[in-house]
């Protein structure tokens, strides 16, 4: 009889709690929202997310960044930030650079 490796019986027992067709009706819903970088859309899959990690009964963090301080304070660290176009940010506000 061979032994299993640490965490197969754990693993195991994951995957039978998954719900496939739950997870797949999400996966269907959240790529029918157009997301590009930096569009109202990216804002409303990440809105999407944290409404179903609510929800499963998870604490959300949500807030707002200051794209234009963020930006500020690279450049006065020696990082060279060209716009992204972005309206709202959960992600880097810029493109950015060592120089």
């Amino acid at each position: 009889m061979s032994e299993q490796p640490v965490g197969v019986d754990a693993a195991k027992r994951v995957v039978a709690a998954l719900d496939f067709d739950r997870l797949t009706a999400d996966v269907i819903e959240l790529v029918k929202i157009p997301s590009v970088s930096g569009t109202p859309g990216e804002v409303r899959v990440q809105e999407w997310y944290s409404k179903a990690l609510a929800e499963a009964g998870l604490t959300v963090d949500q807030w707002d960044l200051d794209l234009a301080g963020l930006a500020a304070h690279l450049t006065s660290l020696g990082w060279r930030c060209t716009e992204s176009g972005r309206l709202a940010a959960w992600a880097p506000p810029v493109k950015a650079r060592q120089v």
